[in-house]
């Protein structure tokens, strides 16, 4: 009959348990959604306790080896930690994506002045930006891809295995990948509106002078901001879709591929 000593159950099981915590409840405070000012920091902090404790008897046997040295265990929380804050900042990086937009549709309408808090970016930003990043976040839960975002955190371990140090070029290259691809994607997705207000600034100018005497500011800055709000209410499903479909394949690319 095997028996199990302390020390191997210490190391085995509640060390095991405990990094397995490390990259995943970092992960969990910075993705969007789970990592939000709006989610209470303990109703976070219990929820990355319970998927670590259900996900630790999958996780564990693929960390390999445990460091039983003091000064080793520190070393390698510290690098579970850093893959953990990873994995969550770069699926972080594609909220931007509509941030991005948002300032864009902010400035065609002429709100560009009118900041608001953003609590999915925890900075000033513009009242679009605000309202696409929250109805983001609500169409990651209604259509089910927060398991994905899950998943990704798991399969993080294929990516950057445990034990290893980081990999900071390849890291890198990614986040600068991942900035680019979400500053294109804002900019497509504000596209429609920057070609509206481009037609609009330029009609507004032709007839300003073809009417000298015409208060054009007057009647340029309500048409703007009508105009926009109308072009806002019939596209955000669309811009929402095309987002989502560019996350999910970010995470297919990145994560599970």
């Amino acid at each position: 009959m095997m028996t199990l000593n302390l020390s191997d159950w210490l190391v085995g099981g509640v060390l095991g348990t405990f990094a397995v915590f490390c990259r995943v409840g970092s992960a969990i405070m910075v993705m969007p959604g789970f990592g939000d000012l709006m989610s209470p920091a303990q109703a976070r902090l219990l929820f990355a306790i319970m998927l670590s404790f259900v996900l630790a008897p999958a996780l564990v046997p693929v960390l390999g080896p445990l460091p039983t040295d003091p000064a080793a265990i520190l070393l390698f929380m510290m690098l579970e930690v850093a893959k953990g804050l990873f994995a969550g900042l770069v699926v972080r990086m594609m909220m931007s994506a509509l941030e991005n937009a948002g300032a864009i549709i902010s400035y065609q309408m002429g709100l560009a002045n009118a900041a608001i808090f953003n609590p999915q970016m925890a900075t000033q930003g513009s009242l679009a930006g605000a309202l696409l990043s929250v109805a983001g976040v609500v169409i990651l839960f209604v259509s089910g891809m927060h398991h994905m975002l899950i998943r990704g955190v798991i399969e993080s371990y294929n990516m950057l295995p445990a034990g290893f140090s980081l990999p900071v070029g390849d890291m890198g290259k990614l986040v600068v990948d991942m900035a680019a691809k979400a500053f294109l994607m804002g900019v497509e997705l504000g596209a429609p509106f920057l070609v509206v207000g481009f037609v609009l600034q330029l009609g507004m100018g032709l007839l300003n002078r073809l009417m000298p005497q015409l208060q054009i500011f007057f009647m340029a800055t309500p048409a703007q901001v009508g105009l926009g709000i109308l072009m806002l209410a019939f596209s955000i499903s669309a811009i929402l879709s095309f987002w989502l479909v560019q996350m999910e394949d970010m995470l297919s690319t990145v994560f599970l591929g």
